[in-house]
């Protein structure tokens, strides 16, 4: 009867053994999407952004984290990656690599949770030019709000005190809104940034956020955003410096078709505009943006039509290069914010219309 006792006793200890190996095979292993942005915020470090975020959805992640080290950039392009953020299923966490300043602490309030390494800042993003000068009010104002409702995005919380239960913003709108005053920017550091509720916590690395998210218990993977050749190749297109280059190229371009009319490099240099062209319509991932004007104009039918035309005539193409590009011009120039280059491009429409006229 002894025998039998402990034969039983073994018997249900290797069944619950045999049990819990079994449940520790399907164990869920916390999956890490970790996005590098350690450069300027510009239109390629925005489409490189929501392509990434793609693929962290597509590969199921249950955590995006954003290892940001930024000294800000280009409000439409932060304001693409802050919406991406806000409408992202799978939550987004902000690893502050130092700094997150400007448009970097829009991306960073915009994430679900906030970790910052020893020695790092976030705030200061007062609206500036490209010579870094304080933009008017209006700018400020619009950024302002831009910077509270982002805030307002996460909600609030419930404080428990006693028998009374106080609601508070997750993330405090006045705070977000300070970091964009003229008169007193306002920045954190990491220990500033946890008394206000602006970071969850420090971390030195993603795996400590890793560790911290999925729980001492829990295994986890951390999967690196690789970018590849076509994607290296659309982002060395959308920085603004080869823009302006192929620009300069296009408006070359047309200056030596006027004093040698004939198939070369005005022929080669009318075919970057569509370069230019296609890449700014697939920047942006938001219907508003893909109706924004982009610079000068240039569309791939008008360039493309251009340089099918006999060029060895110039009076037979000039006047039909004239109506194709004047519109453009005069459209695109409406919607740049500088006011020379505005004059500028308005100035180049009526030139270009004049001499097409004129032939």
């Amino acid at each position: 009867m002894k025998n039998i006792t402990v034969m039983i006793i073994a018997a249900i200890m290797a069944i619950c053994t045999a049990l819990t190996g079994h449940n520790s095979l399907y164990a869920h292993t916390t999956g890490f999407y970790v996005i590098k942005l350690h450069d300027e915020i510009d239109k390629s470090s925005a489409k490189m952004f929501t392509d990434a975020l793609k693929e962290a959805q597509t590969a199921k992640a249950d955590y995006v984290i954003l290892n940001l080290n930024t000294y800000g950039g280009a409000l439409d392009a932060a304001d693409s990656i802050r919406s991406a953020i806000i409408q992202s299923p799978v939550p987004v966490i902000s690893f502050v690599n130092i700094q997150a300043a400007s448009a970097g602490a829009l991306i960073s309030i915009a994430c679900d949770s906030i970790y910052m390494r020893n020695g790092s800042s976030i705030g200061a993003a007062t609206v500036v030019d490209g010579s870094g000068n304080v933009l008017p009010d209006k700018y400020q104002s619009f950024m302002r709000a831009m910077m509270r409702s982002t805030a307002e995005s996460h909600g609030k919380k419930a404080i428990v005190k006693g028998n009374d239960t106080t609601w508070v913003w997750y993330r405090d709108p006045e705070i977000a809104q300070a970091m964009v005053s003229a008169d007193s920017v306002l920045s954190f550091t990491p220990s500033e940034a946890i008394e206000n509720s602006y970071c969850e916590g420090m971390a030195e690395s993603v795996e400590d956020i890793a560790r911290i998210l999925a729980g001492e218990s829990t295994e986890y993977t951390i999967t690196e955003h690789k970018i590849t050749s076509t994607n290296r190749i659309i982002y060395f297109f959308l920085n603004p410096v080869i823009q302006g280059i192929l620009l300069m190229l296009i408006m070359g371009g047309i200056y030596f078709e006027f004093q040698s009319p004939g198939i070369g490099f005005p022929l080669a240099s009318s075919f970057c505009s569509p370069v230019v062209s296609s890449i700014s319509y697939t920047t942006f991932p938001s219907a508003s943006l893909k109706k924004k004007p982009h610079l000068l104009g240039f569309t791939s039918s008008n360039l493309t039509f251009a340089a099918l035309m006999p060029a060895a005539d110039c009076t037979s193409w000039m006047p039909r290069l004239g109506m194709f590009l004047s519109p453009g011009l005069s459209a695109a120039t409406r919607s740049v914010s500088d006011a020379p280059a505005r004059t500028f491009g308005n100035m180049l429409a009526v030139l270009v219309d004049n001499i097409g006229t004129a032939l």
